[in-house]
């Protein structure tokens, strides 16, 4: 159980730690694809990252990286936005095999209850905005935002938890806390392409 819990929220430290500037290494375009003409799509210029259990679209000037740091799925890191910027908002995915804790039979509920008990093991100063549980594409999901403080940055996430077939999904959208509004609208319609296959 401890390390289930770990993992839970080890996304967090990766999304922080990872994303402090520089070189994000292990970058590749070999699953995505330009989605080209008048589809009826409102993103119809987004790039594409699809694997046999997930897809997603996003902005071409997003950086795909899938180093499978610390077993993420992805990375989608924003462009630094100056020379003084030395963290890159990023949009990583999570992939958990609940049954490799036991828990194969763990609901989407008992999930999110779990991971929001381990918030305060993990960032300091941490403070719970909102939870709901949304609908969409015909499946439950489990929206949270929460602040904090973590490697002497002051962040916030966005984190959806989709729980299919003994699998949990984390969509996590790490932001330093001053500059979160500035990419919500654009991180929101990039978590609307998101799908468990």
């Amino acid at each position: 159980m401890k390390t289930f819990l770990t993992i839970i929220l080890s996304t967090l430290v990766v999304g922080a730690a990872f994303a402090q500037g520089g070189t994000t290494g292990g970058t590749t375009s070999t699953t995505t694809t330009t989605n080209k003409g008048n589809t009826g799509n409102t993103n119809a210029n987004w790039a594409t990252f699809s694997d046999a259990q997930v897809s997603v679209q996003y902005p071409k000037d997003w950086e795909l990286n899938q180093s499978g740091q610390s077993g993420s799925t992805f990375f989608l890191f924003s462009a630094l936005e100056s020379s003084n910027d030395y963290f890159k908002e990023n949009i990583n995915l999570i992939v958990q095999d609940l049954s490799m804790y036991g828990m194969a039979d763990v609901t989407l509920d008992g999930y999110t209850a779990l991971s929001i008990l381990q918030l305060p093991n993990l960032i300091q100063n941490n403070k719970l905005i909102t939870s709901s549980k949304e609908k969409a594409n015909g499946k439950n999901y489990h929206k949270i935002v929460y602040t904090g403080t973590q490697m002497n940055y002051s962040l916030k996430w966005l984190q959806h938890y989709w729980v299919e077939n003994g699998k949990a999904y984390i969509l996590t959208f790490t932001a330093e806390e001053a500059t979160y509004d500035d990419y919500i609208n654009e991180v929101e319609r990039i978590f609307k392409t998101f799908r468990v296959k």
